[in-house]
């Protein structure tokens, strides 16, 4: 929940732009949520943020350090369209 004119702030593990690590992201996501508190790997994070009504501000994505299919997410910012 936001305040009036507040500003989502989000990091997250999203679905990754190669086919190979998306193929081994699918594969664990399902292992990987029942550890993790739901979390997903394979999600496409822009699309559910502009699907619930957020509008973008700022974004960056690629892997940090660590297996592929675990180290790929989101930064950035939204806000309520």
């Amino acid at each position: 929940m936001l305040r009036p004119g507040g500003e989502l702030i989000f990091v997250e593990h999203g679905l990754a732009p190669d086919a190979g690590t998306r193929w081994w992201q699918r594969r664990f996501t399902p292992v990987w949520r029942r550890f993790t508190g739901g979390c997903h790997l394979d999600r496409d994070v822009t699309s559910l943020l502009q699907g619930a009504g957020y509008r973008l501000g700022e974004i960056s994505a690629g892997y940090s350090a660590g297996l592929r299919w675990l180290s790929f997410t989101y930064q950035g910012t939204a806000r309520p369209a």
